[in-house]
């Protein structure tokens, strides 16, 4: 069976391989010189001399306004490449540690989301072991923290949080104390397409003529906000000749969403907190973070060329965005907006967003908060054996998954020398979480203080954040005490 399996894992790599052929890939020769030294040892996996004897791990999934359960489970192999990835990494975690996986979504809506945190609660609180792994919403999950109803998964052994498929930045900043109750990673396909980044129509790049070579220029460094607001002045048209930025022009940036605005917090380095051994202090309403509030109130309602639309639902989020027609140059938005966009008639990329300055070292990212966390509760049959499920899962999703839906969604080769490649590694590399982000959902959605801001056109950040610093700094210190107690 461990073999019949890792030859149909074979099948759906060459059928990857194949694909990405077919899209327009070439063949290349390899210098012998240049060739890997394949007699090197490949180390040993620390997963292949586990075995659990057959037993079944269920997993709770929230399944939030039913769109969240497709990414941990699959029946069958229908063809569609995302899917099938997931049927057969399912298989081959089921094969290294003989297990049997079970998923047990459970749906529910906003309107409803306590129907959700009770069920959770109820089940770990009553030990009766009924779920071995809690997948959870990213932004309503993270209220279990509280109810002290999940294990401390610094503590368990085969989750190395050193590996690259999980997001170390998300489990430090989670950390109370240097403990952690919950992960996340490439174990969840819907963080990556919840990466924020810049949609470039490159067809209206090259039109307008600008000098720079655009994967060059994020390279360099030198993708600012600065040079975002030049590029996008360049680009305004007033088309409908009403003298006035609006859907009907040709448009240099297009914000149509609100939560695009988030993705400038990462981008920009706006802190709010900051660490100081096991203290957790707010830094929120410093001069930097003013800085960028003040600028980005004039890049946004200042600049010709820069709109901000009246948005989108979230359940059409990309299908009706007006980026689609073709006349707007960049777009920030969601990696989910590349769904929407098979079928465009020009061609597009995906960049970071914009660093504050040159001075920045690195480009940096945030991820909507509508993504999964996975945790141990504390009721679990086997904690070892449920440890072990997480680690190969978010492995094999590494391995499968993440690799077809770059290949499916975002329409690229995954490979090295594909410059949209390394844009989206450059994002994806570059996530980064602050503890005030991760609990905004305990902390009264402090995150949301600062797109407000910049939509409303109120650069009074010291201010604004004075006067509920007080109730921040409380609901932190309350935070922290309950989950120390």
């Amino acid at each position: 069976m461990k073999n019949a399996n890792r030859m149909h894992t074979l099948a759906l790599i060459v059928v990857l391989l194949l694909s990405s052929c077919a899209s327009g890939g070439t063949a290349e020769t390899t210098d012998a010189s240049s060739q890997t030294d394949t007699t090197q040892a490949v180390p040993a996996d620390p997963l292949e001399a586990l075995d659990f004897g057959g037993q079944t791990i269920t997993m709770s999934v929230s399944d939030y306004d039913g769109v969240m359960k497709w990414e941990m489970s699959s029946e069958e192999e229908t063809g569609d490449v995302v899917n099938d990835a997931i049927f057969t990494r399912n298989q081959n975690v089921e094969q290294l540690l003989n297990v049997e996986l079970e998923f047990e979504p459970f749906t529910y809506t906003m309107s409803v989301k306590n129907t959700w945190q009770n069920h959770v609660r109820t089940s770990v609180m009553a030990g009766d072991g009924a779920y071995d792994i809690v997948h959870s919403d990213s932004y309503l999950g993270t209220a279990f923290l509280t109810d002290g109803i999940f294990s401390d998964l610094s503590t368990m052994p085969h989750i190395d949080i050193s590996q690259k498929w999980w997001n170390r930045s998300f489990m430090e900043e989670s950390a109370v104390n240097g403990k952690y109750v919950f992960a996340t990673g490439d174990i969840s396909i819907i963080l990556i397409k919840s990466l924020y980044g810049v949609f470039v129509n490159l067809d209206l790049y090259d039109t307008f003529g600008y000098e720079e070579n655009i994967y060059e220029l994020v390279h360099s460094g030198k993708w600012t906000v600065d040079k975002m607001r030049e590029m996008a002045a360049g680009a305004y048209r007033d088309d409908n000749g009403n003298q006035k930025p609006d859907s009907g022009d040709m448009v240099g940036f297009l914000v149509e969403s609100p939560n695009e605005l988030t993705g400038f917090l990462g981008a920009n380095m706006v802190d709010m907190t900051e660490r100081e051994g096991d203290a957790i202090r707010l830094v929120y309403g410093n001069e930097h973070n003013a800085e960028v509030v003040e600028k980005l109130c004039r890049v946004f309602h200042e600049t010709e060329g820069v709109l901000i639309a009246s948005g989108v639902p979230m359940a059409d989020y990309g299908e009706n965005s007006i980026f689609k027609n073709g006349k707007v140059l960049m777009h920030p938005g969601l990696f989910q907006v590349a769904d929407a966009l098979r079928d465009v008639p020009f061609r597009y990329t995906i960049i970071p967003y914009p660093k504050w300055d040159e001075m920045q070292a690195d480009y940096a990212s945030t991820a909507l908060q509508n993504f999964s966390i996975f945790s141990i509760p504390a009721d679990a049959k086997d904690p070892e054996c449920s440890a072990a499920v997480m680690e190969a899962l978010a492995r094999e999703s590494s391995r499968l998954v993440t690799p077809a839906y770059y290949e499916t969604a975002l329409k690229i080769k995954y490979a090295a020398d594909n410059k949209m490649a390394q844009m989206v590694d450059i994002i994806k590399n570059g996530l980064t979480f602050d503890f005030a982000y991760i609990y905004s959902y305990l902390l009264g959605n402090i995150n949301n203080e600062f797109k407000d801001c910049i939509r409303l056109n109120d650069p009074n950040w010291a201010s604004k954040v004075a006067g509920k610093k007080n109730a921040w700094e409380t609901s932190i210190a309350q935070l922290l005490e309950t989950i120390g107690s």
